[in-house]
């Protein structure tokens, strides 16, 4: 019960937390400082997630491209309290490869005036003749946004390559959830074509800086779960979840461990499994990274190129994006070296994700025609593998996901979490604001047993 007095709880409550990445940490540090005794089971054999951090020596890759921005004061108290002094301020770029040419993302007046002419007369058509009608498509939506020709020379082969599922059999929310990741600064509107042109006609350039951890992304996480531990929480890595034991509707331990309420950040899938109720047809996307190493003076090409990461959507390319750390934080890589950290997607099972070392001749070949990589420089290539880093919106996964999680809303005291738990696209800060919000919501489940708040 809750003591009205302190606000903590009476008694030791018994929360497991299933996943040791950023909503998950989150989540056990709130709950953890306000009475319960709290366990922590991550099934990989370090902390962060999908936001941790990989490092070979004095080289330091994350997961593709990480930072924290946010307008959220609460969320950026924490991430500041967690991160102290390891922290640094940046400037955000990136950009996107079309025909041959690098561009700013998202696109700016300087951007619009550099493309091929007739791309950029036909883009300013579609302008004056954009599709109106029913949005049931990623196809539909994007088109009516920016119109048909940018839909064909950039986000039709993207979202095919990246999500390996055509345009029109997916979701139109993973269009507005994928222009939304790509943007971050709610100051630069892309989301229609007439506010691209609005901005080319009248151009106010917009600076987005972000908070990046020195050491990498995961020392958010790793920082977090020092602080856990040492208040006298629990950490288990290396450990995947093998049984849920219930009376009924009521939680009663989770591997044969005493537990009193769970938060699930894992598949929801797998939540489902374990609850014994249906299991949704919903499929993750998982990531193979090729993170190399460029001990030597990079290429000229690379040194100008100076985004943060960049996009690839040419069908040509096995990559979808690159991300170059040093540009995040310079102590990623040692004095006078530089990286890259190369993203290609797979499902876990296919050929890609067990073999990874088959694709990398490639990767390396094309690397090498983009002038990113030269043969004469020596470098390593690490690879990894990352299980489940986003959620596939296939056409109806709504509904899919709608019935899940009020399958589990119907078990007292499990929760579910975070961008896997939720099948949810989310960044960093939106993972972190969703911890807060539920550790609340379970202090008041547990103040109020009688009363089952919605979901």
């Amino acid at each position: 019960m809750l003591n009205t007095r302190t606000g903590k709880i009476r008694g030791k409550m018994k929360a497991v937390v299933v996943g040791a990445g950023t909503a998950g940490l989150v989540a056990a540090w709130e709950l953890l400082r306000n009475g319960f005794e709290v366990e922590v089971v991550e099934r990989t054999s370090a902390v962060g997630g999908l936001a941790r951090t990989f490092r070979y020596g004095d080289y330091s890759f994350d997961i593709g491209p990480h930072r924290f921005f946010t307008n959220d004061k609460e969320v950026l108290a924490l991430v500041e309290d967690v991160l102290g002094d390891e922290r640094v301020e940046i400037d955000r770029r990136s950009g996107v490869y079309l025909g041959g040419r690098y561009y700013d993302w998202p696109l700016d007046t300087g951007a619009v005036f550099k493309l091929p002419l007739g791309l950029m007369l036909r883009a300013f058509r579609d302008l004056l003749s954009q599709r109106t009608g029913e949005i049931r498509t990623f196809e539909d939506y994007v088109i009516a946004k920016y119109g048909e020709t940018l839909y064909e020379v950039f986000f039709r082969n993207y979202s095919t390559k990246f999500l390996g599922i055509p345009p029109e059999e997916t979701d139109p929310e993973w269009a507005r959830a994928g222009i939304d990741r790509a943007v971050i600064d709610e100051r630069v509107k892309a989301e229609t074509l007439g506010a691209l042109v609005r901005r080319t006609l009248l151009p106010r350039r917009v600076k987005t800086t972000f908070l990046y951890p020195k050491g990498g992304s995961g020392r958010f996480c790793e920082k977090l779960a020092e602080r856990f531990v040492a208040k006298g929480g629990q950490l288990r890595l290396g450990t995947e979840i093998e049984s849920v034991e219930r009376d009924g509707k009521r939680l009663v331990s989770v591997d044969g461990r005493k537990a009193d309420l769970l938060v699930w950040t894992g598949s929801v899938g797998r939540l489902c499994e374990l609850l014994g109720c249906t299991r949704p047809s919903l499929d993750y996307l998982s990531l193979l990274l090729y993170n190399i190493e460029i001990p030597a003076a990079p290429d000229r090409r690379l040194a100008d190129l100076d985004y943060q990461w960049c996009y690839y959507g040419e069908a040509r390319f096995a990559f979808n994006r690159i991300s170059r750390p040093k540009l995040f934080w310079d102590g990623a890589v040692p004095p006078g070296a530089d990286s890259l950290c190369v993203e290609v997607t797979a499902m876990e099972g296919d050929e890609r994700w067990s073999a990874p070392e088959a694709l990398l001749p490639r990767v390396l070949e094309e690397l090498t025609s983009l002038r990113l990589l030269a043969p004469s420089h020596p470098h390593s290539v690490h690879t990894e593998r990352v299980r489940e880093a986003y959620p596939i919106y296939r056409l109806g996964f709504r509904r899919e996901l709608d019935a899940a999680l009020a399958a589990i809303s119907e078990y007292g005291r499990v929760y579910a979490a975070g961008r896997t738990g939720l099948f949810w696209y989310n960044n960093m800060d939106h993972s972190i604001r969703q911890a807060l919000d539920l550790a609340r919501k379970i202090l008041s489940d547990v103040a109020n047993p009688g009363i089952q708040a919605r979901r």
